[in-house]
């Protein structure tokens, strides 16, 4: 299913695979933060959070809104924050900046109306939105990353597009050349989350939710058979 968000309507209804999906998402992100901030003399983590397809930001599941993928990385990161700090000595600052692209207008209208109405920033903050194709926005975003981390150049991209999970060669050769030398978060085909080098990707590497992950404290989800 093809979901469809416009600033004057409500959000579209969250099907039971996306359900799941999201759920990985918010456990992956909290695991991620968890295990790359166990040193207790950091004082900052650095982090970008790229959603290339990020939709309207929110679904309707029955009676209740619920949050996409955009609001999860927004939540989780604040969340981080709070959790990590809670038996820490030392302040531990996560600093993060959030990318989010879509190309549909109506899409991003939606998104930007719905970040204000829950109070972030979106002209001084830390939240990007942009109305475009990912793959020509990659480019733009990659360089603003390794400004803002010239040294670590972490990232995590989410490229998910309406369910169906999107191939470095689903994208021209320039934008991976772009990314091939940095450090970034990858879900791999093979069902593992892993950091590695983007010099070493398969072709077959997704660089989407995969049906499920493998890290410690994330549950298993049955694969989507729609």
């Amino acid at each position: 299913m093809q979901f469809k968000w416009h600033p004057d309507e409500p959000p579209p209804e969250l099907e039971s695979h996306s359900k799941a999906k999201l759920t990985v998402l918010r456990s992956y992100l909290r695991a991620y933060f968890r295990r790359l901030n166990v040193n207790p003399q950091r004082d900052t983590f650095r982090l970008d959070l790229i959603d290339g397809f990020a939709g309207g930001g929110l679904f309707r599941d029955g009676t209740q809104t619920v949050s996409g993928t955009p609001f999860i990385m927004l939540e989780e990161a604040a969340d981080a924050h709070t959790v990590l700090n809670e038996r820490r000595m030392k302040p531990l600052e996560v600093d993060c900046q959030f990318y989010f692209v879509d190309k549909e207008p109506a899409h991003t209208d939606h998104l930007r109306k719905t970040l204000r109405d829950r109070g972030y920033d979106l002209d001084h903050g830390n939240i990007v939105v942009r109305t475009g194709l990912f793959e020509d926005e990659a480019e733009r975003i990659v360089s603003s990353v390794r400004q803002r981390q010239p040294r670590a150049g972490r990232a995590i991209f989410l490229l998910d597009q309406t369910g169906s999970a999107a191939r470095f060669s689903d994208y021209d050769e320039v934008t991976l050349q772009l990314v091939r030398e940095g450090e970034l978060e990858i879900l791999s085909a093979d069902g593992r989350a892993r950091s590695r080098s983007l010099r070493h990707l398969r072709p077959t590497d997704r660089i989407a939710l995969p049906s499920t992950l493998q890290l410690p404290g994330i549950s298993r989800f049955p694969r989507n058979r729609s």
